[in-house]
C-alpha cells in the first residue's frame, strides 16, 4: 500500500505525539471567551429578569399612591378586632376615665 500524501502538510506538521492535530490558536476557542460568554448571557437573563421585577414595582407603586390619603388627611390604621369588639371596649375606657374624672371632682370638691 502506497503511503498518501497529505493535503495540509502544515497539519502533520503540527500533529502532537498522540495523534490530533494542533488547531491554529486564532481557531481555538478560548476558555476566557467561553467564560466570557456565559456570563453575558447570566447577565442578559438578570437584566430581563430585573426589567420585570421593575416593572411589577411600578405597578404596585402606581396603585399605592392611587389608593392613599391626600397628604395631611390623617392616617390609616387597621384593627384585628371586630367593630363591635372595639367599641365595646372604647365604651369600658370612656367609662373607666369618666369614673377617675367624677372621683377627682369629689376629692377636689371635699378638700375645698
Amino acid at each position: 500500500m502506497a503511503e498518501q500524501q497529505n493535503m495540509f502538510p502544515d497539519a502533520q506538521k503540527r500533529a502532537d505525539h498522540s495523534g490530533s492535530v494542533a488547531v491554529p490558536r486564532h481557531q481555538k476557542p478560548t476558555r476566557a471567551l467561553e467564560g466570557l460568554k456565559v456570563r453575558i448571557d447570566l447577565t442578559v437573563k438578570e437584566l430581563a429578569r430585573l426589567r420585570a421585577e421593575n416593572t411589577a414595582l411600578r405597578k404596585e407603586v402606581e396603585s399605592l399612591r392611587k389608593g392613599a390619603l391626600p397628604e395631611g388627611e390623617g392616617t390609616v390604621v387597621t384593627f384585628t378586632e371586630s367593630p363591635d369588639e372595639l367599641k365595646a371596649r372604647i365604651r369600658e375606657l370612656i367609662a373607666s376615665i369618666d369614673a377617675r374624672l367624677e372621683q377627682a371632682r369629689k376629692n377636689a370638691s371635699s378638700e375645698a
